[in-house]
């Protein structure tokens, strides 16, 4: 049997976790450097990394059908992930996470 690498048995679970909630502290300093000119991929990236459920969901995103069949490949890093969606797209999925949250914990 086969061991998987590390990241690989990560992205594994993950994709059998159900979505883990977004941190609200987070989306609103996401949503800044996202719409800042100057804000590096590595700032940006690294604001993504402490909200486990935005990172999940933008990995979840970039490795979609869509985007592999636009020759991104498979994505293991939230880094290459922005890299390959841009900043305006991880910007308004911040956005969307946070929306579809507070819509879910409303109806239940």
């Amino acid at each position: 049997m086969e061991t998987l690498a590390p990241v690989d048995a990560l992205l594994e679970r993950l994709s059998r976790q159900p979505d883990f909630p977004s941190l609200p502290g987070f989306m609103p300093e996401v949503r800044r450097l996202a719409r800042c000119d100057r804000t590096r991929v590595q700032t940006l990236s690294s604001a993504l990394l402490k909200d486990i459920g935005l990172s999940q969901r933008l990995l979840r995103l970039v490795n979609a059908a869509y985007y592999r069949t636009a020759g991104a490949g498979h994505i293991v890093t939230v880094t290459r992930a922005v890299l390959v969606l841009g900043f305006e797209a991880v910007g308004r999925l911040a956005v969307a996470a946070r929306m579809v949250e507070s819509l879910a914990r409303r109806s239940a």
